[in-house]
C-alpha cells in the first residue's frame, strides 16, 4: 500500500542549550552587539547630532530607532517592577477610556510609539519650513523618548528608596528637559527658538493625546 503520509524529516542538528547559547541570546536581546550601550552614550552626550548622523550619513552604529524605544521602555518597566514603583502616563481615567488607559499604562513601549506620532505631527507643524518628513521626525522622537524614558527610570530609583514628592517631580523634569533638549538640538543647537518650539510641540502632543482620551470618554 502506498504511504500517503508526509515523510517525517529527521530533525536538523542544532547547538545544545548551554552557557554559551544563553550568553549569545542575552547579548542578542540587549542588542549589545548592535551598539545599544553606544547608542545610549551618544544620545546622552549629543542627541541632535547623533540622530542627524543616523538619518543622513551612517545607520550602522546605532540600534534601530523603534527597537531602541521599545527596549528602553522594557528596561523602564523592569525598573518599575523591581523597585515597586507605581507610574501612570495620564493618571487615572474612569469611564469608556479606562480600559484604553490601563492598557497604555501597562504597555509603555507601544504607548511611547503612539505618542511619537502625536508629538511628531506638532513638530511637523511648527518646523514646517525644515525639510524633514514625518518618518524622519518619528525617528528623532524614538531616540529622544527612548533615552528620556531610560533617564526617567534611573531617576525614579532613589525616589523608590527615599520616597519624596520632590524627587518624583525632579524625575519628570529631567525626562521633559532631555526630550525637549534633544528635539531642539536636532533642528539647530544654536537657535533658542528651536527649544521653545520643541517645548510647545512636545507638550502639545501629550496634551492632544490626553484630550483625545477624554473625548472618547464623552462619546
Amino acid at each position: 500500500m502506498e504511504n500517503t503520509d508526509l515523510d517525517i524529516q529527521s530533525p536538523k542538528k542544532i547547538k545544545r542549550i548551554d552557557i554559551h547559547y544563553v550568553s549569545h541570546e542575552i547579548q542578542h536581546l540587549f542588542h549589545v552587539e548592535k551598539g545599544y550601550l553606544y547608542t545610549v552614550k551618544e544620545l546622552f552626550l549629543r542627541p541632535g547630532k547623533t540622530v542627524r548622523t543616523y538619518i543622513f550619513e551612517d545607520r550602522d552604529k546605532l540600534v534601530k530607532p523603534v527597537v531602541f524605544l521599545i527596549f528602553s521602555s522594557v528596561i523602564f518597566t523592569l525598573i518599575l517592577h523591581l523597585f515597586h514603583i507605581e507610574f501612570t502616563f495620564f493618571g487615572t481615567i474612569k469611564g469608556r477610556a479606562e480600559g484604553i488607559n490601563n492598557w497604555l499604562n501597562s504597555q509603555f513601549g507601544y504607548t511611547n510609539l503612539i505618542l511619537t506620532l502625536f508629538i511628531g505631527l506638532w513638530i511637523k507643524l511648527f518646523f514646517y519650513k525644515r525639510n524633514y518628513n514625518l518618518f524622519e521626525i518619528v525617528v528623532l522622537l524614538c531616540y529622544a523618548m527612548g533615552e528620556g524614558i531610560l533617564i526617567f527610570g534611573i531617576f525614579l530609583i532613589p525616589d523608590s528608596i527615599f520616597p519624596n514628592p520632590y524627587l518624583n517631580n525632579v524625575s519628570t523634569l529631567f525626562y521633559l528637559t532631555y526630550s525637549i533638549w534633544a528635539i531642539g538640538q536636532f533642528f539647530g543647537e544654536k537657535k533658542f527658538v528651536n527649544y521653545l518650539l520643541a517645548i510647545v510641540s512636545f507638550l502639545g502632543g501629550l496634551l492632544s493625546f490626553k484630550i483625545l482620551l477624554e473625548l472618547f470618554n464623552m462619546l
